[in-house]
């Protein structure tokens, strides 16, 4: 009783014998698709009328009915209902379809007229599996057999719950074809560059542990899946059965986009240290923001019935951010000026298109149904950002660097003032040891020598104890490189460490010429030194060669012997191992030692020119 209340509601006082029909949409030789504004006719209804109702309508009401020149409708919740003629011109008979391009439409049904006599086709809408609907496609697609010279109306009921566009083309089998190759081509670049973006973005979150650029994974991540929602895909690999509250999922994850947008801003911008009162007021946005998706989730039957309430809560909330991340933008210029341009480009770039995709969609101030603006944007922001997050990249790379040389002068000058004070301290005991200590040793030897005629034994003690004396103040010493360079010192060190040890001890220089200056040789005279003495000392050797070779920018030390060999790492913490390290790095270069048990000791010193 209702459908037909309504019925006789939209026909009213009209003539029984007018007609709402328009002239029928002629299909000329060669068609292959048309977008069919002129030519068909709708009228919409608050509740569900019956199709023989609908029919009546648009047969003798003329008022209600309006031409189809439109593609967005705006927010709406009722029912539409679509007509139109088809006259098949092209001499041959065509298997067409008519074709809804939007993937999110709530439920349609589908009626063929030929002869004043309805057929009920299909019904289909968001709930249906892509393989259940008329033809399996993300988009609904109604196959149309038309004779050649036939005309047959078509009916379509459509039920929104949201903003409602209706891009109705009409279109042959091969083009349908045709058009769904380049989409998903189109579709599969698309997806494929926000992929490879955010692949580069957890790499480079991996190798420089900055959560900046993770958070950049987290929004194209997001980006990506809000696409994939947009293209019809969501609801059915990702989220099957929550087809009811397809409105409430987009809106969700809009908000996590926005909630990643705003971290990773922070992290690109600096807003931390730049502009802390808008860091903790952005921070606070994202925390209300997440609480409201959390409890989407967990009080979703709550949520749904406040979101008059609350969705304007958000819009708000999501307006104040974006004031605020714009406002970080231009206030960057004085911190990062070329951050902060690839970053207002970008930002302008998707602001410019949400605002004309509400109102193009949500408010049907313009009819424009071409590639998604927003995904559009998405890709162009992704491109701007991802140069940016290379030069953020190459920036963070070069601070490393510039922060490395930093240590390592700092490290080389420590180096330098402890090798410095060991080698004062070395020549002062040198010194007491020779001035005060071996002449107070030599006045007692001779007082014993002269008041005591049976301390010949004391006396001979007394004597080597002296020669042990200055042997060690010579040892500490600092040697005098600026006399005699660097092959005599070394030659002079084997001689009498061959003449105290009888080791045999083998020496050769090769190309070698003297251009080390005097801390250099004095350290590479110290570092031989060391390793001679710890050979005497452990190696139980009996054979060491020792090599010194020249380069063009650096000098070579060889030092091998036959000895019984060490595990390196075991003695990471001998004194004289570390001293040789430090010395090598105090002179900027570097000490290798390879040693194996039973096998002998090599130790290559490199020291630059």
């Amino acid at each position: 009783m209702k459908a037909i209340a309504v019925s006789f509601i939209l026909i009213g006082l009209l003539p029984l014998n007018s007609t709402g029909q328009s002239d029928p949409l002629h299909l000329p030789p060669g068609f292959t698709q048309v977008q069919v504004s002129n030519g068909f006719s709708y009228f919409n209804t608050a509740t569900e009328i019956t199709a023989d109702s609908a029919w009546r309508v648009f047969k003798y009401a003329r008022t209600p009915i309006k031409q189809l020149d439109k593609i967005n409708f705006g927010p709406i919740n009722g029912f539409y209902w679509i007509m139109g003629s088809l006259k098949n011109d092209s001499g041959k008979d065509l298997d067409l379809f008519l074709e809804i391009r939007q993937p999110h439409i709530y439920r349609m049904k589908f009626y063929q007229v030929r002869n004043d006599s309805m057929v009920a086709l299909s019904e289909t809408g968001i709930k249906y599996n892509f393989f259940q609907r008329p033809a399996p496609h993300r988009y609904f697609d109604f196959p149309i057999t038309i004779k050649s010279g036939e005309t047959v109306t078509i009916i379509l009921m459509v039920h929104h719950l949201n903003s409602l566009s209706l891009p109705v083309h009409l279109l042959t089998q091969a083009t349908v074809h045709a058009n769904n190759y380049t989409q998903n081509l189109i579709w599969g670049y698309w997806l494929g560059f926000l992929s490879f973006c955010s692949l580069f973005a957890i790499i480079a979150s991996l190798l420089l542990r900055k959560m900046v650029f993770f958070w950049y994974f987290l929004y194209i991540l997001s980006a990506a899946l809000y696409g994939f929602t947009d293209q019809g895909f969501a609801f059915q690999y990702l989220f099957p059965g929550w087809e009811d509250t397809a409105a409430l999922v987009i809106i969700q994850l809009a908000v996590y986009n926005f909630v990643f947008l705003v971290k990773f801003s922070q992290g690109l911008l600096e807003s931390k240290k730049y502009l802390s009162i808008v860091h903790r007021i952005l921070n606070g946005i994202v925390y209300f923001l997440v609480v409201l998706l959390i409890a989407g989730v967990v009080l979703q039957e709550i949520m749904f019935q406040l979101s008059t309430i609350v969705l304007p809560v958000v819009n708000l909330v999501t307006l104040i951010g974006l004031i605020l991340l714009a406002y970080s933008g231009i206030k960057s210029f004085f911190t990062n000026r070329i951050i902060a341009i690839f970053y207002l480009a970008a930002y302008s770039t998707l602001v410019a298109a949400g605002i004309f995709a509400t109102l193009n969609y949500g408010f049907g101030l313009y009819q424009y149904f071409g590639p998604n603006p927003i995904l559009i944007a998405y890709f162009l922001e992704a491109m701007i950002l991802s140069i940016a997050l290379v030069i953020l990249f190459k920036q963070v790379q070069n601070e490393r660097t510039r922060l490395m040389v930093k240590v390592n002068a700092q490290q080389k000058e420590m180096y330098t003032q402890y090798i410095t004070g060991i080698e004062n301290e070395r020549s002062r005991i040198a010194g007491e040891l020779h001035d005060d200590v071996g002449s107070r040793l030599s006045y007692l030897k001779q007082l014993i020598v002269t008041h005591s005629t049976e301390s010949a034994k004391t006396a001979d003690q007394l004597e080597q104890l002296i020669q042990d004396v200055r042997q060690l103040s010579h040892d500490l010493a600092p040697p005098l490189a600026h006399v005699s360079g660097l092959v005599p010192l070394i030659e002079k060190l084997i001689s009498e460490t061959r003449l105290a040890t009888g080791l045999e001890i083998k020496f050769q220089q090769h190309n070698y010429k003297e251009v080390l200056v005097n801390n250099q040789i004095q350290q590479v005279y110290r570092i031989i030194q060391e390793a001679l003495n710890n050979i005497v000392k452990h190696a139980q050797a009996s054979r060491v060669d020792v090599q010194v070779f020249g380069h063009a920018h650096e000098v070579s030390i060889a030092i091998e012997d036959n000895g019984k060999g060490f595990n390196p790492s075991g003695v990471s913490d001998g004194l004289g191992l570390n001293q040789m390290k430090i010395r090598t790095e105090s002179l900027g270069g570097r000490i290798e030692i390879n040693s194996h048990s039973g096998k002998g000791t090599l130790i290559l010193i490199t020291i630059p020119i």
